[in-house]
């Protein structure tokens, strides 16, 4: 998920590029941050370069909801 100055979360398309995960969503030209795993039942796909599951994170420190 990734959300923009609205901290409004939406679906992010995310790819690997080299060491990076790069996530976008087409209605956010200024992503501030991200969420991976987030919710009651996250589907963990992301893996590290050795096949390590990534644990959920958060790269924000925002209350719920907008504002």
């Amino acid at each position: 998920m990734v959300a923009g100055s609205d901290r409004m979360f939406l679906p992010a398309e995310a790819s690997i590029d080299g060491d990076r995960v790069r996530v976008s969503h087409p209605s956010i030209r200024n992503p501030l941050a991200v969420r991976y795993g987030w919710g009651a039942v996250p589907e963990l796909v992301l893996k590290t370069a050795t096949g390590v599951p990534v644990a959920p994170f958060r790269t924000d420190d925002w209350q719920s909801g907008p504002g």
